[in-house]
């Protein structure tokens, strides 16, 4: 499945297998993932009238190639768990791409 970032850069996600991953299964801490990484250098354009050159990686795909399941914060103390208030009713922060139709 084709995802969104939050920087507008469309990535994958896919399963060990090599799968489209499912929507609306998260990701929680711990899961086994490869990120593929694109690197790329560009000249940077200074408004002072300089350039020089820059070096950037994005992120191209993920594979989860082992999975623990999202949970929702179960620990720290009371204080916390105040704070985070309904904060993992809130939706997972990507969309997918392209935006499925209901």
């Amino acid at each position: 499945m084709e995802f969104t970032s939050l920087f507008r850069q469309t990535f994958f996600i896919i399963d060990k297998d090599g799968n489209s991953w499912p929507q609306g299964v998260a990701i929680g801490n711990g899961s086994d993932v490869t990120a593929h990484l694109s690197f790329y250098t560009y000249t940077k354009q200074s408004t002072y009238g300089g350039s020089g050159q820059g070096a950037a990686i994005r992120l191209e795909g993920i594979k989860v190639n082992n999975l623990v399941p999202y949970q929702p914060a179960v620990s720290g103390d009371e204080d916390e768990q105040k704070q985070l208030g309904d904060l993992h009713k809130q939706p997972v922060p990507w969309e997918p791409w392209p935006p499925q139709k209901g």
